[in-house]
């Protein structure tokens, strides 16, 4: 999520957690992250880092953001244990096992689905029994997507969905990603 249209609408929408790329390409400033925060109420902040910050660098950024999450998109070589807040980790249906010897995580962020890994009748049990909460990343959610994903995956504990561009400053039509969501409401 990188601009305030995003922020408000996923509020809105009863979202539970925002993340905000703190590092590399399109990374937001602190500065950037408390105003955009300042305009939603109740929800969690994630700071979606990468590979080349340090844990010192890390736990800054979460002071100065007032984070309550650290996505991690890669294995950056951390010692989890050492970052101020618990971590949202992606992940693939692979690496899913892998998730209690990793420590620290509190959700993990599925990625690299296909249809038939959606098919696949054990890939309910499997998130049931993974060591924490899983969400599915839709990279562009439909509603036949999100409803898709509800039916044959009833054991999720939610989706992971991205934000946009704005089309100018507070101007955003949010098009399939605004009807996945409002479809969501009716599931």
């Amino acid at each position: 999520m990188t601009n305030l249209s995003d922020a408000r609408y996923f509020a809105g929408m009863g979202v539970e957690l925002l993340a905000f790329p703190l590092s590399g390409p399109g990374a937001l400033t602190p500065d950037a992250i408390r105003e955009l925060a300042g305009w939603v109420a109740g929800i969690r902040l994630v700071g979606e880092v990468d590979a080349t910050l340090d844990a010192a660098q890390i736990n800054a950024l979460i002071s100065e953001c007032g984070l309550d999450y650290v996505l991690l998109s890669a294995d950056a070589g951390l010692e989890l244990e050492e970052l101020a807040r618990p971590v949202i980790r992606v992940v693939t249906l692979e690496e899913l096992d892998q998730l209690a010897m990793w420590g620290r995580v509190a959700y993990a962020v599925l990625t690299g689905l296909t249809e038939d890994h959606l098919r696949d009748e054990h890939l309910a049990t499997r998130l049931v029994e993974a060591p924490v909460p899983v969400l599915l990343a839709i990279p562009h959610p439909t509603v036949a997507a999100v409803k898709a994903a509800l039916e044959w995956l009833p054991t999720l504990a939610g989706l992971a969905l991205e934000g946009g561009q704005e089309d100018r400053p507070g101007i955003r039509d949010f098009g399939e990603l605004g009807d996945a969501l409002e479809a969501l409401e009716r599931f």
